[in-house]
């Protein structure tokens, strides 16, 4: 545990935001938005109703919670619970709160930690995919797993059944590292039957959770907490995903945040597979083992290889072809290219993440992209 539960907790700023979070009604970018209006979480809570209701998004029914919230009640409940499940918190201003994450307007207010991260997380790579995983997808996903683990990496997925709960198991095999991203509170294990795998990720790795501690699984939280599990990660591997899978959010997530993604092909009339196929048609990178993955990042603490290249060239896709076009009259957001060119957001972020790749475009601050000189 980090520290001691104070006296009067809500004038200690960490304290102020873990009670922040835990207002229902109050997700990362309204507790960013109250924290930023009035200076800290701290402020927030000794703020007057008039000061509250004239923060954007905050209406008299939140008013009351906020209010309700200074009795302390529900911030002394999750503290037992921290205790009792030897679980820590961070906040986004804690030294130990993943680095990764804090660039991203949706970053967690809050993560929770069982087990103990240590610098070298820092080079991880994420593997996710179905849970109804075929003899395949389990054989490839065990074989990049331990290839990544035994190079350095530390694996990253959900502890859902199927590819995750492999890629996990895998790189534990390996002698590695991993880390699981809960849909849940670290109160309880999800599915049940992953209670001795979610022991042993404690002792080399962690668990980690955005869920207040006794959250039940819900459906909306797994959606969620995939953005935490690609935003960890320097690259993420899919491995068996329909065309409709959940699984597919994660990379969407990767893309939006410029993480590169690979995707493992499969049998071509596999159903289970169409999801990822039509990644690799969007420009993600064809990964049949874990060197292909080693040769994009490089070794765990250095840096690729440089490509040797000559100046950028038209691509000759005919919707990246679009954006090259568009960038030929200098730099531009990327929200200002899906209004020009009518490209959804998910869209745009994969067909920006393979001009990248390619080198035909750089992104600037700001999420803007210019074609390089």
């Amino acid at each position: 545990m980090n520290g001691l539960f104070p006296e009067n907790p809500l004038e200690d700023e960490r304290f102020a935001r873990l009670a922040l979070h835990l207002v229902d009604g109050v997700g990362p970018r309204l507790g960013k938005g109250l924290i930023s209006a009035l200076g800290s979480a701290r402020a927030v809570f000794a703020a007057s109703k008039a000061e509250l209701l004239g923060i954007e998004g905050v209406g008299p029914t939140l008013v009351q919670r906020l209010i309700q919230a200074r009795l302390g009640t529900d911030l002394a409940r999750e503290w037992a619970l921290l205790q009792k499940h030897e679980a820590d918190f961070h906040t986004i201003i804690d030294p130990d709160y993943p680095q990764s994450l804090c660039p991203f307007e949706d970053s967690p207010m809050i993560l929770y930690e069982k087990g103990m991260r240590t610098p070298l997380d820092k080079d991880s790579v994420a593997i996710v995919g179905s849970r109804g995983a075929t003899s395949y997808g389990l054989r490839m996903t065990k074989k990049i797993s331990q290839g990544l683990a035994e190079c350095g990496f530390t694996i990253i997925s959900g502890l859902a059944r199927g590819i995750d709960a492999c890629a996990h198991q895998a790189a534990l095999d390996a002698g590695g590292r991993t880390i699981a991203v809960l849909g849940n509170g670290l109160s309880r294990v999800y599915p049940s039957e992953h209670h001795s795998l979610a022991e042993a990720i404690c002792d080399h790795g962690a668990l980690l959770a955005e869920a207040d501690m006794g959250c039940a699984p819900q459906a909306g939280l797994f959606p969620a907490r995939n953005r935490i599990i690609s935003g960890m990660s320097r690259a993420v591997v899919v491995i068996e995903a329909a065309q409709k899978s959940g699984t597919l959010h994660t990379a969407t997530h990767a893309a939006e945040q410029g993480i590169p993604v690979l995707a493992v092909p499969g049998p071509a009339d596999s159903s289970l597979c169409a999801g990822t196929h039509n990644l690799i048609r969007q420009g993600a990178h064809l990964c049949t083992s874990a060197e292909d993955v080693v040769a994009l990042l490089g070794e765990p603490g250095r840096a690729p290889a440089p490509l040797q290249k000559g100046l950028p060239q038209a691509p000759s896709d005919p919707q990246e072809l679009l954006v090259w076009q568009a960038l030929e009259q200098g730099p531009r957001q990327a929200d200002e290219l899906i209004r020009l060119l009518g490209f959804s957001m998910g869209k745009m972020a994969m067909i920006t993440l393979s001009l990248e790749t390619n080198g035909s475009i750089r992104r600037l601050p700001g999420n803007r992209f210019e074609i390089p000189d």
